[in-house]
């Protein structure tokens, strides 16, 4: 477990075991000099989260916000039996618009539920906008095509179109149903730190937003160890939770992990259902697609050491070269068309794949 940057291997735990508990607190304490983890604790809220109540609780950058969220949707991913016609729920996801009636989301919300770039038969996909104030009637959705644009396992991303009609839950028709304008002119770098904005759809619930701070990436391993400090007299439990987010990948997005500096972590309370939203910088640009946290505990209570986002850019860039090499130019023109705005986006698309080996 070394790798993962906890501090602490199997070695250790066992010689701690038998040396008796009297001793764990005593060993615990010398980790964490003067309490340190407490200290470090009330920096990271002192110089972080003053910030984020003085940036995203200014009404004009609510405002700002709240109308680039209508881009937002909820994904709904459903099975139908074709014997009894029952329809049952796979999943559910949080996606949001590139330009026209494209939507991107992640890819692993279709586990199991795709081959090749179509959707199984039996499956159907459809997204929820305006999903907010009364859920059970004040909506519009629409349903997706059965095959996808682009979707890419690595990147944990996927493009879908919508079907040109939509529904009005309360007129049941599609009068006044339009797919919202897009957030793709707003893609951006990684800010690399400050403050950070997801709205997304956690848990399947009404769309929801949440401002949070980024956790740069020197910062992660302290943050995951304060984060696991209350455990300290709980030998047995820290072990569970340490091998658990290790299972899940966790040491891939430390210092010199494969994702480390590809992925933007911070913390949030969005977890399942939220896979998908986008992630905004004080400055407006969407920097990054919310992947996924790294948990532990029950699936009705659950907890997350840390969470992460994919970065947009890179997603563009591999989304480009994917249309490239598929020959898919009639998409690859509509977004060259979408892309009027930005500058980091029209360099992306001027470069050519590099040949394969």
């Amino acid at each position: 477990m070394e790798e993962l940057g906890l501090n602490i291997s199997h070695e250790e735990i066992n010689d701690l075991l038998r040396k008796q508990f009297p001793k764990l607190k005593a060993l615990m304490e010398s980790r964490f000099p003067g309490r340190s983890f407490e200290k470090t604790l009330t920096n990271l809220k002192e110089e972080k989260f003053g910030k984020i109540q003085q940036s995203f609780s200014e009404t004009h950058r609510l405002e700002k916000l709240l109308k680039m969220g209508k881009s937002v949707c909820k994904v709904l991913v459903k099975r139908k039996d074709f014997i009894d016609n029952q329809v049952t729920d796979v999943c559910q996801g949080t996606g949001f618009v590139l330009f026209d009636r494209f939507i991107l989301t992640s890819a692993h919300l279709f586990d199991k539920c795709v081959e090749g770039k179509k959707l199984l038969d039996q499956i159907n996909v459809s997204a929820r906008f305006q999903y907010n104030d009364d859920p059970e009637t004040n909506y519009f959705h629409f349903y997706a095509e059965k095959t996808f644009i682009d979707i890419d396992n690595e990147l944990d991303y996927a493009v879908l179109e919508l079907k040109p009609e939509g529904q009005n839950s309360i007129q049941n028709n599609g009068e006044n149903v339009k797919v919202p304008p897009g957030l793709l002119n707003s893609f951006g770098p990684l800010p690399g730190n400050g403050e950070a904005c997801l709205i997304g759809h956690p848990a399947g619930s009404v769309r929801k937003i949440d401002p949070t701070c980024i956790i740069e990436p020197e910062k992660r391993k302290q943050v995951v160890e304060d984060h696991l400090a209350p455990y300290e007299k709980t030998m047995f439990t820290i072990m569970s939770v340490v091998e658990t987010i290790k299972s899940q990948g966790i040491e891939c997005i430390m210092v010199g992990g494969t994702k480390a500096d590809e992925v933007e972590t911070y913390h949030t309370f969005m977890y399942h259902g939220a896979s998908g939203s986008p992630v905004f910088g004080v400055d407006f640009k969407v920097f990054g697609i919310h992947t996924r946290g790294y948990t532990y505990g029950f699936r009705r209570h659950e907890t997350s050491v840390i969470e992460y986002a994919q970065q947009l850019l890179s997603i563009f860039q591999r989304f480009v070269i994917n249309l490239k090499k598929s020959g898919n130019d009639e998409m690859l023109e509509k977004v060259k068309e979408a892309v009027t705005e930005n500058e980091d986006l029209k360099k992306i698309l001027q470069v050519e794949p590099m040949e394969e080996d």
